[in-house]
């Protein structure tokens, strides 16, 4: 990308790297900010290079990755109503929302776009 002079490069983070999850999620955490700050770096230093780096941080996106702490919390009966009661939007997000933002951070319709942090999480972290 650096040698033809442009490209978009994502990053997908979490809110995780954004603000505290609880118990048990300081390393999961730390790494998330890590991505995010790379994110940010990378932008800065590839700007001008005709390079975009972005990041998109889900929050609760109804997809496999979470299945392990859905079961450790008693499974998706007892964890989807409690989701759906603390996410603002009232919902989980699903995967194609996270694709159709991915999209347009890979196509040229976002050509002005680098170093920004997309959090997907319903306003979950506006709270």
């Amino acid at each position: 990308m650096l040698l033809q002079g442009k490209g978009s490069i994502m990053s997908i983070g979490s809110i995780a790297g954004i603000s505290s999850l609880g118990r048990a999620q300081s390393v999961y955490g730390m790494a998330m900010a890590a991505v995010i700050q790379m994110t940010r770096e990378l932008s800065t230093e590839w700007a001008g290079r005709g390079v975009r780096v972005n990041c998109i941080c889900p929050g609760w996106i109804d997809t496999g990755f979470n299945d392990p702490a859905i079961a450790m919390m008693g499974g998706p009966a007892t964890v989807d109503p409690v989701i759906d009661t603390f996410v603002p939007m009232g919902r989980q997000g699903a995967a194609d929302e996270i694709a159709r933002l991915a999209l347009f951070l890979a196509s040229d319709e976002s050509s002005l776009v680098t170093g920004a942090i997309f959090i997907a999480d319903g306003g979950l972290t506006a709270m």
